[in-house]
């Protein structure tokens, strides 16, 4: 049996690379290098991500700076991450270095997050032993790239 291959019908059409671009962002925000490697990969010429990639900033779709606050403010609310552990992972979807910093200067303090991200888990290990549970705080807190100090202080009250 024969290996499916897609192959794109247009790669050199630009509005077909803005539709599947519109399409892939219709699911989540994403960064610029995220559009233009998706794009890359479905084999559409330079030039057509270009184009594409120009009218989805025109219509003002694509914003480094709105999917890096989207992103940090999701990362550290919902998963408890500390703006080191952020920036690595903003990094590593393309935002460049002066946006992280303005994007990161302006979110939630590393403190509080520890902080509410303590709390929610101590809802769910209600039954456990405190030192234990201090124990496992301290491995998930540094494992989401907060410092010894902010992990301390977030729980001195434990």
């Amino acid at each position: 049996m024969k290996k499916f291959q897609w192959t794109n019908p247009h790669p050199n059409d630009p509005t077909y690379a803005f539709n599947r671009a519109l399409r892939y962002l219709s699911l989540r925000q994403r960064s610029e290098k995220e559009i233009v490697k998706y794009l890359s990969v479905r084999e559409f010429t330079e030039s057509a991500i270009e184009q594409a990639v120009a009218r989805l900033k025109e219509l003002k779709f694509l914003n480094d700076e709105e999917f890096g606050k989207s992103f940090a403010r999701s990362r550290q609310v919902y998963k408890g991450r500390s703006k080191k552990f952020v920036s690595y992972e903003l990094k590593q979807k393309g935002v460049d270095s002066t946006t992280i910093d303005k994007v990161l200067s302006d979110s939630q303090d590393d403190l509080q997050t520890a902080r509410e991200f303590v709390m929610r888990k101590k809802r769910v290990y209600a039954t456990m032993d405190k030192l234990k549970f201090r124990e496992k705080m301290m491995r998930l807190l540094q494992s989401r790239g907060f410092s010894f100090d902010i992990i301390k202080q977030s729980l001195k009250d434990e």
